[in-house]
């Protein structure tokens, strides 16, 4: 099982990045919790070659977390761009929005096809 770039916007390139079980991002999202890093360190930026410098991951969950869907993951190039006091609370709100209609699929399957 894997976490893997399922859709992506406003980045030059996309994403090749996988999360796979034993990583602390993997391992936060399928225990339904989110994490935000305001400011990545600089040697894990050079390290991992990463063309941001703060992020926010929500779980994509539903029932509790009882179902975790995937995640919802914002970055941004410059500290500072994600505020948590803005940003999180409304990427929680995506998030959740995006859980009810995989949960929509799969109660009414192709009922809107």
């Amino acid at each position: 099982m894997a976490l893997e770039r399922g859709a992506y916007f406003g980045r030059p390139e996309e994403s090749i990045r996988r999360f796979r079980p034993g990583n602390e991002i993997f391992d936060q999202t399928m225990n339904n919790q989110r994490r935000f890093v305001r400011a990545i360190p600089e040697d894990v930026q050079r390290e991992e070659q990463l063309n941001y410098k703060t992020y926010l991951t929500h779980p994509v969950s539903s029932g509790d977390g009882a179902r975790v869907h995937g995640a919802l993951t914002v970055d941004c190039p410059n500290v500072g761009d994600i505020d948590p006091t803005i940003d999180v609370p409304l990427v929680a709100v995506l998030s959740d929005l995006i859980a009810a209609t995989y949960d929509c699929e799969q109660t009414q399957p192709h009922r809107y096809s």
